[in-house]
């Protein structure tokens, strides 16, 4: 980092943290505890948040039937009208609701609207019309090994921002997640040793 840049940080987080949301993973009640919960949480992914068998809402879904809170991740807004991006892993479990939690609290539904299994990323967006604040995107093309990293997430799944910093570890590798009945393999991460916590997956 620059000389003085240290001081700039919290300016940074400031103006990231309106457009960070909460990605709220929902299953009816019938389906979401116990033995016949979905095989996606059967392996552990870094920065996902799996709730076994303790809903923390319970609210009906269109057809009346009650939904709990199976999961957690966090996405952030790329186009205030609801364009949001995340990671894949957070949004793959079929037969579950998600919708998102923004920095106000408020809730919106989304729908998936695309997923590319690669780099493990997933574009939803709000099913009713918002104005949201965006985030600003930038360039990985000039990354530098030893730079600095900021990682803003929803920490074991809390509704509000959490982050961590540390450095660019390495580039264009290859990581690994899960075990060996089900592991995914990333090609040309970004690697980092900021500490990415539960509820952290899909944070910018």
């Amino acid at each position: 980092a620059r000389p003085g840049m240290a001081l700039a940080w919290p300016g940074v987080v400031e103006s990231a943290t309106p457009s960070v949301v909460s990605v709220i993973i929902e299953k009816p009640a019938r389906s979401a505890t116990g033995p016949s919960a979905s095989q996606f949480f059967d392996f552990s992914i870094p920065g996902f948040e799996f709730v076994p068998n303790q809903p923390q809402t319970d609210v009906p879904s269109e057809d009346g039937e009650s939904l709990v809170q199976v999961g957690a991740g966090t996405g952030f807004v790329v186009s205030k009208n609801g364009l949001i991006l995340t990671n894949r892993h957070v949004v793959q479990d079929k037969e579950a609701t998600y919708s998102i939690l923004t920095r106000d609290g408020q809730k919106y539904e989304v729908e998936i609207l695309g997923i590319d299994p690669v780099n493990d990323l997933a574009v939803i967006k709000t099913k009713e019309t918002v104005d949201l604040p965006a985030i600003k995107l930038g360039s990985s093309d000039s990354i530098k090994i030893g730079q600095t990293v900021l990682a803003i997430g929803n920490s074991l799944g809390e509704f509000s921002n959490t982050v961590t910093k540390g450095v660019v570890s390495g580039i264009n590798r290859r990581v690994t997640a899960g075990d060996s009945y089900n592991a995914e393999v990333i090609d040309q991460a970004i690697q980092t040793d900021a500490a990415i916590n539960p509820g952290n997956s899909g944070g910018p």
